[in-house]
Parts: C-alpha cells; sequence; structure tokens
C-alpha cells in the first residue's frame, strides 16, 4: 500500500490532486470541511494551539500503524493562512509544518518505508507581503534543507513555491486586479489549482528529487 496525507483538504490543490495521483497511491484528506466531496476525507477541527498541532500527527501516526502493508508514506500539507496575526501565522505556517514533517520523518524511518514531504510556500517569501505571512512562509527553507539532511536516504522533502493562483486567497480580488497580476508574469495567466497539483504529484512520484523548491511562480522569482 502506498498513503498518501493530504492535511488542509478545504485548498482547491487537494481537489485536483484527488485526480493528479496515480490510483495506486491511497488517499486520506485531512480537514474542518469536505465541500469537493473528496473520498476517504477525515474531520479535523482545525489548528488552534500547538496541542491541536500535536494531536494531528499522532492522528497520522496511529492511522499508519493500523495500515498493514504500507509501502511508501507521503505527506502533503496544503494549509495556510495569509493575516497580520502573528500568533495565527506561526501555528499554521511554520509550527504545523515544520512539527509534522518532523515527526512524520520519524515515524517513516523507523518503519523502514520510503517516505516523502510536500510542503506549500510562496513568493511571499521572497518578494515580501504581510510580515507575518511572509515570514513564515519563509521558514519552511529551514525545514527543507533539516529534514533532507537529517533524513537522508529515507525521506524525501520538497516544497513547492506559487505564485498568486486561483484559490480563496484571492476570491475577493476583481478581474482588473486578477489581469494586472497575471501579466507580471512570464505566462501571461494565473497559475490554477491543477498547475499546482500536478507540481506536488511530481515531488511524490519521482524518486529522485529531494531537498527541492519547484519555481511556479510563472518567472517572476529566481531562486
Amino acid at each position: 500500500m502506498k498513503k498518501v496525507y493530504v492535511i488542509g483538504s478545504s485548498s482547491k490543490i487537494a481537489q485536483s490532486l484527488e485526480k493528479y495521483l496515480p490510483e495506486e497511491y491511497t488517499r486520506v484528506f485531512i480537514g474542518r470541511s469536505n465541500s469537493f466531496k473528496l473520498p476517504n476525507f477525515v474531520v479535523y477541527n482545525g489548528i488552534t494551539d500547538e496541542q491541536t498541532v500535536e494531536d494531528l500527527s499522532q492522528m497520522i501516526t496511529k492511522d499508519l500503524k493500523n495500515s498493514p502493508g504500507i509501502k511508501e508514506a507521503s505527506l502533503i500539507i496544503l494549509s495556510g493562512v495569509s493575516t497580520h496575526n502573528w500568533r495565527e501565522s506561526f501555528l499554521v505556517n511554520e509550527y504545523l509544518p515544520a512539527k509534522l514533517s518532523e515527526e512524520f520523518a520519524q515515524y517513516i524511518s523507523r518503519l523502514g518505508v520510503p517516505g516523502s514531504i510536500s510542503l506549500i510556500s510562496s513568493t511571499a517569501a521572497y518578494q515580501g507581503a504581510k510580515l507575518a505571512y511572509a515570514t513564515t512562509k519563509a521558514s519552511l527553507t529551514g525545514i527543507l534543507h533539516t529534514i533532507s539532511r537529517d533524513y537522508k536516504n529515507l525521506v524525501r522533502i520538497n516544497i513547492i513555491l506559487p505564485s498568486a493562483f486561483e484559490s480563496g486567497m484571492i476570491s475577493d480580488w476583481d478581474d482588473e486586479k486578477r489581469k494586472s497580476v497575471a501579466s507580471n508574469n512570464y505566462i501571461g495567466r494565473l497559475a490554477n489549482a491543477d498547475d499546482i497539483a500536478s507540481a506536488v504529484e511530481f515531488t511524490i512520484t519521482n524518486k529522485f528529487i529531494t531537498n527541492s523548491t519547484i519555481n511556479m511562480s510563472g518567472g517572476t522569482v529566481h531562486i
């Protein structure tokens, strides 16, 4: 069995991942609501403090323990908030991916099966935005390099770096703003959830990529 845990299933990327992930991967979608009617959905009430992050990590570990015949396991963290609130930004954008990545990598290593972790960053980490958001998204680079170093040959970890794309975060943008932002990249349109999901799928299925950032900024950021 190859199992994939998707954290933050209210994201449109989760809906696209259901389509892009090969059938051999058993998906487990975890989130507060299942508006996209995703299969194998597990309700989780959200991140409010450090304990809720720990509870989520333990829930994933418990599910792995109860999944006989695991041959491969992957963790995809889609959750993120764009806010000026430092506490919320820290919990969701920084502490959540750090804690889950570390404990997932530890458990997968003990199992002795291949594992992968995919994180969603933002061009805000390179270009600036709301300070709390940009700062906490930038922290993912430290998680990337540390996990890849500490669990080399055991767990692969990669970052997807999107610019603004069609998602709930830009739902309040009018057509004029969408066109203006799109005109600043080298593709001429905003990315959509399928674009990002296909990049995530690549980090899971390509077994030779790790400690890497997949640039999905449409050419606006140079890494």
